[in-house]
């Protein structure tokens, strides 16, 4: 087997990163941690038999598009994989599905997947503080188990139904700017789709924009804000945003 593990994640606001790191954990393999969030990612060549655990959140029922395309990217052909997603309210729709789907049409063998819950990118309210010590420990269990089906691997089935439900957006998605904005480039440089004029931190395009909250989270100076909410207020467009109570769920 081989003693390096290939780790995909997606991640925004660090909640995604954080359960992926985890499950490469699990695994006791040498992670090689490869970042979708950065605009400028690179497919990696993978060997034959190759591992790897990919990782994304749920955005409206399924994983964001731009995380997706990258990761079709990633020629898995003849290689295993583990599939997770991070949710922060309600329930992660078809995502898990969604995702197991894309890896298969790269080429991977899909041997495990989970679903795990993280605090809400947009409201602190909602599963505070989550992923915590536990939730990333059944992540841990969730490498450890996949690891496992390496030695006699069988594809997995995984939750949901085709086609996709995917949930209607609505309000205002791009960010705004205050005054104390001090051009530093950080923003810009980070986001995942470029949205942001890198000549203007001010000049953000909507069509690009995701509303993934990076932006607003790694600001120096907490300049970037969403109309009508923020990191700690709920977000009122969205339906059923409410505390929630959810378990984190494994498939091997």
């Amino acid at each position: 087997m081989n003693q390096d593990i290939h780790v995909f994640y997606f991640s925004p606001c660090g909640t995604t990163k954080k359960v992926a790191y985890s499950v490469a954990k699990g695994t006791a393999l040498t992670p090689i941690y490869h970042d979708l969030t950065l605009p400028n990612f690179e497919a990696p060549i993978l060997q034959p038999r190759s591992l790897a655990v990919f990782a994304g959140p749920i955005y409206f029922g399924v994983v964001p598009e731009v995380a997706l395309n990258r990761m079709q990217q990633v020629d898995g052909t003849g290689c295993y994989a583990v599939a997770a997603v991070v949710y922060g309210n309600r329930d992660y729709n078809d995502g898990l599905l969604q995702l197991g789907d894309i890896l298969t049409g790269a080429g991977f063998t899909v041997l495990a997947g989970g679903a795990f819950v993280a605090q809400h990118s947009i409201s602190a309210e909602i599963a505070t503080g989550r992923p915590n010590v536990q939730d990333l420990r059944q992540a841990e269990n969730l490498g450890g188990q996949f690891i496992e089906k390496c030695k006699t691997p069988t594809p997995i089935e995984l939750p949901g139904k085709r086609p996709y439900k995917i949930l209607a957006f609505g309000g205002q998605k791009a960010p705004v700017t205050a005054l104390s904005c001090t051009q530093c480039g950080l923003c810009s440089s980070k986001c995942p789709t470029s949205a942001i004029n890198p000549k203007n931190n001010l000049e953000v395009d909507a069509l690009l924009c995701i509303g993934c909250m990076r932006c607003v989270y790694i600001c120096p100076q907490h300049a970037k804000s969403f109309k009508g909410f923020s990191t700690n207020v709920t977000r009122v467009v969205l339906p059923k945003l409410t505390k929630t109570k959810k378990n984190n769920e494994l498939f091997i």
